[in-house]
Formats: C-alpha cells, sequence, structure tokens
C-alpha cells in the first residue's frame, strides 16, 4: 500500500477502535493549525500507531515522515523550530530517549528550541516486543536534561489539554503517553497547567501521588480506599518536570504517608 490508509477502510477503524486515546493527539494538532499556530508534525514511520495519520491527511504540507530515522527526526524538529514553526515529533519512548538522548539535548534543549517530543507506548505497553521496545528508563533520562519540561498526561482528554497549553510554554516539552488505552480519567477541555499538580482529594492517613498510566488504578484504591473509611489523598503529578514540590510537601505534612 503506496498511500495512506483510507478512512473508511477496516484497518483504519481498527487502529482507532484499539486505540482511542491517541485520536486526541492529532485533534489537537489539528485545532491548533485551525487557530492558526505554525504547527508542524512528524514521526517515524509510526503514523499509525500514534495516530498522526489523520493530522498527515487534513495538512500533508505540515507532515514529514522522517522513516526509520529517529535521530534525524530530532534534529530535523530542532531546525525547523529556529525557523519559527512549532513541530511535534513522535515515536516510540524507548527510541526517542534513548536512541536520540543525544539530539534532544544537545540540538534542542541546549538550543532552548520549542521542539515537542512525543514518547508514545511508554513503559512495557508494548509487551511481547521485549526491552528494546520497552521504556523504563525513560523519564530518568528526560528529567536530567537541563531546561527539558517532562509530562505524563493520565488520559486522551489530559494529553490534548497539554499539547494546547504548550503553546504558551517556552521550554522544549518530552510528553510520555501509552498507547492510547488507559481508561479515561478526566473530561475534554479538563484545565491544565505545567508544574501545577491536580489534587483529587486530601487525607491524613495515606496520600497517593501518581502520574500517566497509574492515575486511573490509582483513583481506583483512592476511592475504595475511601469507601472503607480511609482518610486518603490523590494527587495527579502528570508533571514530572518541573515538579510540584509544593504539592508533595504539603501531602507529607498532613498525611503519616505518601505512596
Amino acid at each position: 500500500m503506496n498511500g495512506p490508509i483510507d478512512t473508511n477502510s477496516w484497518q483504519y477503524r481498527q487502529i482507532n477502535a484499539r486505540a482511542p486515546g491517541l485520536s486526541y493527539l492529532a485533534n489537537a494538532l489539528i485545532d491548533l493549525v485551525e487557530e492558526g499556530y505554525p504547527v508542524v508534525a512528524g514521526t517515524a514511520d509510526l503514523q499509525y500507531s500514534n495516530g498522526l495519520v489523520r493530522f498527515a491527511q487534513r495538512f500533508p504540507e505540515r507532515f514529514t515522515q522522517f522513516g526509520i530515522s529517529e535521530q534525524n527526526m530530532v534534529s530535523a524538529a530542532a531546525g525547523m523550530a529556529s525557523t519559527g514553526a512549532m513541530p511535534f515529533v513522535a515515536t516510540f519512548a524507548s527510541f526517542l530517549a534513548l536512541l536520540c538522548c543525544e539530539q534532544i539535548r544537545t540540538d534542542v534543549a541546549y538550543s532552548a528550541l520549542p521542539v515537542r517530543l512525543i514518547g508514545h507506548h511508554a513503559g512495557i505497553s508494548l509487551g511481547f516486543y521485549g526491552t528494546s521496545h520497552h521504556a523504563t528508563e525513560d523519564l530518568a533520562i528526560m528529567r536530567s536534561i537541563a531546561d527539558l519540561t517532562v509530562v505524563a498526561p493520565a488520559d486522551g482528554p489530559q494529553l490534548a489539554a497539554a499539547v494546547k497549553a504548550s503553546v504558551n510554554h517556552a521550554q522544549p516539552i518530552y510528553f510520555r503517553i501509552g498507547r492510547g488505552q488507559d481508561p479515561v480519567v478526566y473530561e475534554d477541555g479538563v484545565d491544565f497547567q505545567f508544574g501545577k499538580a491536580i489534587v483529587h482529594g486530601e487525607g491524613s492517613d495515606l496520600t497517593i501521588i501518581a502520574c500517566g498510566s497509574m492515575v486511573h488504578p490509582s483513583r481506583e484504591a483512592y476511592r475504595a480506599l475511601r469507601a472503607a473509611g480511609k482518610s486518603v489523598g490523590l494527587i495527579d503529578m502528570h508533571t514530572i518536570k518541573p515538579l510540584d514540590t509544593k504539592a508533595v510537601l504539603s501531602a507529607a505534612a498532613h498525611s503519616r504517608f505518601v505512596l
């Protein structure tokens, strides 16, 4: 097949049935372009895995398919940003954080360019593909790079909100997301502020602090414990860097335990 999968094809429907959360990424980028922002997007042969095929079909002149050349993609994104564009580039988190670490550090962060890096299928969500495709070190690597903001949205609506909020964020950003199958935690249009945690509740016995795909199961535990009579709090620490230290210190001051 030479061209993109047709939106009416069974393959396209199957992709979106299996990973509905990924549609939020492309839809948010499409909204930004229609609002007049100089958004461009690219991927390394994974437009069907990250949902950017939607963006590519809507704005083909703003989309670049880099092929299996992730390092080149990051450097090219830095070049685009230096000309005034607002690039969003996406690939598997394992490839982006590990393989492209030097390009992210030197070409993007050291140069303080507003590149948005989307690391999807993070953690062990790629399952049987094995260690080469698992991203268990990416948060440690990305948060060690100076001037790089690191965000782990809990679901599709929060990802869309973070993407849209990024237009007013001067620093480069690493977005860590799953494979589009996370249960929904937030409604569309959820408020998002970089570096400002979302406090779902406070408790004197325990405060659970979670990010990314762990927010939903943490919320389930939070609700179950409160129903059992425990005084439990929950914080969605979506921004890993800069960390909302005030929220952490407040939880430590009011709870016997912090998880």
